[in-house]
């Protein structure tokens, strides 16, 4: 089943969407809801962690001479398996989902928990779900044995 929206609007531009949502809504609550002593530096970390996990992927992909663009799934030539995607299947849209989390840190409101779940949700239906056909497509038993073995996000 392919929805209108599939694989249509870059994750980036979601992870962008969402921040600025998150942004708006921080501002529209008023007074900070989230708010400890290390915040900024917890914040901080998360999108360390974003740019690592960023790094490594896009190193993969090259490695493997393969495409970056989540827009065209099916233009992959090499089904990535190892560094970083023997932990997770997805790293580069879990980079986007720490950022988030990093911003909702530094906004200091607890809802952006809303926005977080939206990117989500968003990425699971139109970009993951499509991407995983077209791999399957692509690879047939190759890739069902990697997603027995590794895990979508974590």
């Amino acid at each position: 089943m392919t929805a209108i929206l599939d694989n249509r609007v870059p994750p980036p531009l979601v992870c962008l969407a969402c921040g600025v949502g998150m942004y708006f809504t921080a501002r529209a609550a008023g007074e900070s809801t989230l708010v400890f002593a290390s915040q900024y530096e917890l914040g901080l970390a998360w999108l360390c962690l974003s740019l690592i996990l960023i790094v490594m992927s896009i190193r993969q992909f090259k490695q493997h001479q393969t495409t970056v663009n989540p827009l065209r799934p099916s233009q992959a030539s090499q089904l990535v398996i190892s560094g970083i995607f023997c932990v997770t299947r997805n790293p580069m849209y879990l980079s986007l989902t720490t950022i988030l989390i990093g911003l909702m840190f530094f906004l200091g409101s607890w809802l952006g928990l809303l926005w977080l779940a939206v990117f989500v949700l968003y990425i699971q239906c139109f970009q993951i779900y499509p991407e995983e056909r077209a791999m399957q497509l692509l690879f047939g038993e190759a890739y069902r044995d990697y997603c027995s073995r590794v895990r979508r996000w974590l």
